[in-house]
């Protein structure tokens, strides 16, 4: 048996059982946008409430989640050549190019009657101090909202195909699998054993997220071909007019065959300008960009990360097909069968 501990020793919370160490980290939740969410099927149901204290038993690097940071790595080389060129470039910005670390935190929380549960999670930490402000961690949250409010209506749409009562129970639904996000929740640090990676004052994401590798399904198109994540990303594209794209969609399978997804990214396409516009109208239309600028835009990024279209695409883009090129999902891309 472990050591009875009486107090986390940074939030004052007590803590009623035995564990083998003091937290590595005492938290509070100051966001989680998915409390309450059981209605929803393209997230799980979240175990944190706002306003509450977790602690962070341990922390532990994990070899098979080296996929996470590959974004943010890719943002990082130098400007790629044709020859080097492997896939479609990242925009700037914090979401793409901020480099993370991820650590398989061990939590304990309240399990809402009064005891505790210990849950095994996604510890996610911006490597530069400066990004560790709850702004930051906002616009995560927000990508995270973005994509589960995308996959509640593409499972909804798969239900629907398949006569499954949509108005069922959650467990009901569940007999169809689909595309689910893990519950991010937002939080403060209260207090660190590891201020040189986490300090008190930082703001970071913690997510519930057990499996020891994590798969890339919709990355930059060198990627296995998963069917499901690949009819979801085209749903995103098909639902937003193609004014968004969801990205980087990466995770794990589950057992009943859907997907578990976690740090997602969406790409948005920037509203026309002035310019843009006037442009379009004096541009000849024999005059193409270069191969990579293409690539690099949201018709060719589409076309790259979607080779092919599944069964399950025709439910919801009928009028797409092989070989020509179509507008119907607001992108023009030539999405082969």
């Amino acid at each position: 048996m472990g050591e009875t501990i009486s107090s986390c020793g940074h939030c004052g919370k007590i803590w009623d059982m035995n564990i083998q160490q003091l937290p590595q980290l005492a938290l509070r939740v100051y966001s989680s946008p998915f409390a309450g969410s059981e209605s929803s099927s393209g997230v799980r149901p979240s175990p944190f409430l706002e306003g509450e204290e977790v602690a962070v038993r341990s922390l532990e690097k994990v070899p098979g989640w080296e996929a996470l940071n590959m974004r943010f790595q890719q943002s990082a080389r130098l400007p790629r050549t044709k020859s080097t060129q492997q896939g479609p470039s990242w925009p700037s910005g914090y979401r793409f190019d901020a480099p993370r670390r991820y650590w398989r935190a061990k939590v304990v929380t309240s399990d809402g009657n009064g005891g505790f549960q210990e849950l095994t999670c996604l510890l996610q930490v911006a490597t530069n101090g400066i990004c560790r402000t709850q702004r930051h961690i906002d616009e995560d949250l927000d990508d995270w909202q973005s994509v589960a409010a995308y996959a509640h209506r593409f499972n909804t749409h798969l239900l629907r195909k398949t006569k499954i009562d949509v108005d069922a129970t959650r467990d009901a639904a569940k007999e169809m699998p689909g595309v689910e996000v893990s519950p991010p929740a937002g939080c403060q640090v209260l207090g660190s054993s590891l201020p040189q990676f986490i300090a008190a004052g930082d703001a970071v994401l913690i997510a519930p997220f057990d499996p020891l590798e994590v798969q890339k399904f919709v990355f930059d198109g060198s990627e296995d071909y998963h069917e499901l994540p690949q009819a979801f990303f085209h749903y995103a594209a098909w639902s937003s007019g193609g004014h968004e794209m969801v990205c980087d969609i990466q995770g794990a399978p589950t057992d009943d065959g859907g997907y578990l997804i976690v740090d997602p990214c969406v790409l948005r396409k920037s509203p026309p300008t002035v310019a843009d516009v006037l442009g379009s109208v004096a541009r000849p239309l024999a005059a193409l960009a270069s191969k990579n600028a293409q690539k690099d835009g949201i018709e060719g990024r589409f076309n790259l990360l979607h080779p092919k279209c599944a069964q399950m695409c025709k439910t919801f883009d009928p009028q797409r097909q092989g070989g020509h090129a179509r507008t119907h999902c607001g992108i023009c891309v030539t999405c082969g069968v």
